[in-house]
């Protein structure tokens, strides 16, 4: 019994979108940006589509425009359930790779594919939420004077962890001549403007370090 709001147009209930969101949503600096979702599977069969569910809620915050899932080579289902939850969301784009080369492979091959301003990288495994997040950081996040490429920290992590991680920075910022800070963090929000040559990228886990650098 609405009106009909349009397709850019957004109701507003009690229920629906808390203040802070809207707020954000309306006069935060990335809602004027287009945003792709884009995430690599390898079989994930089991969490896709809590995964999924757990990405829709970034929509609150962000206009996005598009979801780039990658079936990277996996031997379980997960190919069939993209292509099931595909059918019900026109957002989500699949891309399909036969043979499982590593993360980064299937992170380039998702990145060719979108097609927005700026793209969210996050695991599958849910390890991450991106909606607690940007939930967490609204304030920090709208403080910010113009839209940023935004690396999260890993927090409550292992003294040894930290340690280690903290040695192999140290020498990275000696061969890059550099500081460099924490980069394997999850979620990513980048500009996909500043990624410079996708295909050059790592085919493994060090492409998330390919991405900080071609940032700095």
């Amino acid at each position: 019994g609405k009106p009909w709001c349009g397709l850019d147009g957004w109701y507003l209930d009690d229920k629906n979108i808390s203040i802070e969101e809207f707020i954000f949503k309306f006069s935060g600096p990335y809602w004027y940006k287009t945003i792709n979702i884009l995430i690599p599977f390898f079989n994930e069969e089991n969490n896709i589509k809590k995964t999924h569910e757990a990405h829709k809620r970034v929509e609150k915050f962000f206009n996005v425009t598009g979801y780039v899932y990658v079936n990277n080579g996996s031997s379980d289902n997960t190919l069939e359930i993209l292509e099931e939850i595909a059918s019900l969301d026109k957002k989500i784009t699949i891309v399909s790779i036969k043979s499982h080369i590593g993360y980064g492979n299937g992170l380039k091959e998702g990145l060719m594919k979108t097609s927005s301003d700026m793209v969210l990288i996050n695991h599958a495994d849910l390890q991450f939420d991106p909606y607690a997040f940007f939930y967490s950081n609204l304030e920090a996040i709208t403080s910010l004077e113009k839209p940023t490429n935004i690396f999260s920290n890993r927090l409550n992590r292992k003294k040894s962890e930290r340690i280690n991680s903290s040695i192999l920075r140290v020498i990275l910022s000696l061969i890059y001549f550099n500081k460099i800070s924490d980069f394997n963090g999850q979620p990513k929000l980048i500009f996909k403007n500043t990624i410079k040559e996708i295909k050059h990228l790592s085919n493994n886990f060090c492409i998330d370090l390919d991405l900080y650098l071609s940032l700095i």
